[in-house]
């Protein structure tokens, strides 16, 4: 893994790990968002798989997981694990190839975002354009009293047909008497 950034992470300032199937699309990244860059971002990454994302992004409480889909041990798990991080939500955005159905695909995964590859100024700049409003919808969604965290797209159907209602659950209390048991 290749760390950009050194030392603690500035006060205020947006910390990015990227997740990038590409070595050369991360050197466009990092060429664009050098360190002590005008807009405020602290960029980490260079990592090859999605269980080194998740890490990095939560030991260093970053802002945004920049993914690409193509990484080893990718998942919709990944994206729903990093937006209900208990600390603060961590957004997803998908690195996705122009072609095919890649932005859909984190889309339904949970991705708030996507920008193409590869990289060039003109993504980053959208990268960078897009950051302070997903961050401000996912800390407003995370504040709302019917905030739930996102499932996972396959549980879904199983909520829609009932499934939750057709689990048999058994309730023991070692005490004796009145009161131990309730059923709805």
């Amino acid at each position: 893994s290749i760390a950009t950034g050194e030392g603690e992470v500035a006060a205020g300032r947006i910390v990015i790990v990227a997740g990038l199937a590409s070595e050369s699309d991360f050197s466009r990244l990092h060429g664009l968002l050098a360190p002590g860059n005008a807009h405020g971002i602290d960029l980490y990454g260079g990592y090859r798989d999605a269980a080194a994302v998740y890490e990095g992004s939560t030991s260093l409480a970053a802002d945004v997981g920049l993914l690409d889909p193509n990484l080893s041990g990718f998942g919709a798990d990944l994206v729903q694990l990093l937006l209900p991080f208990e600390p603060k939500p961590i957004i997803t955005i998908g690195a996705v190839a122009g072609a095919g159905d890649w932005a859909q695909t984190v889309a339904t995964a949970g991705a708030k975002g996507h920008i193409n590859t590869p990289l060039d100024t003109q993504q980053v700049t959208k990268l960078v354009a897009m950051i302070p409003a997903l961050l401000k919808q996912a800390c407003a969604e995370r504040a709302s009293p019917k905030y739930i965290p996102r499932l996972d797209p396959r549980l879904t159907p199983i909520i829609d047909r009932g499934g939750w209602q057709r689990t048999a659950v058994s309730v023991w209390s070692p005490k004796g008497g009145v009161g131990n048991t309730s059923l709805p």
